[in-house]
């Protein structure tokens, strides 16, 4: 008989956001935490942010995703977009994702597009890069 290690999709969730931040602080950007046990029904929905009010990056909304359907061009990451842009209450947003095993992409919305949600994604080192201009 075949058995199947059935996956707690909560746990999942805290572990890839606890793994979002320890990848934001490798990058250059210390100082984020997890929101889910610091919020409460603040309305703050942010996966993640920063400690510290006045961080270079406090102004923007991550979304955290790890998922096995995201990639880029598919449906989940499009939804994970819309989610973001929904619960970011007007501020920038990004979504950090990764698939398992692999590295850490952040997709924003094109800036030169107003009406649509046209996803870019970034990768490696280009991570790093697109969040400092948007820290500035």
């Amino acid at each position: 008989m075949k058995t199947t290690k059935r996956i707690n999709s909560r746990q999942k969730g805290k572990r890839i956001e606890r793994e979002a931040c320890k990848f934001l602080e490798r990058i250059g950007f210390p100082g984020f935490q997890r929101t889910a046990q610091n919020c409460g029904k603040s309305g703050d929905a942010a996966d993640v942010r920063p400690t510290d009010p006045d961080h270079p990056l406090a102004h923007i909304h991550f979304e955290v995703k790890g998922d096995e359907s995201i990639d880029v061009g598919t449906t989940a990451l499009y939804n994970a977009c819309i989610q973001a842009k929904d619960d970011s209450m007007g501020r920038s947003w990004v979504v950090l994702w990764r698939r398992k095993g692999g590295t850490w992409r952040v997709t924003v919305r094109d800036p030169g597009v107003e009406k649509y949600i046209v996803p870019v994604t970034y990768g490696g080192v280009d991570v790093k890069d697109m969040l400092e201009r948007w820290a500035k």
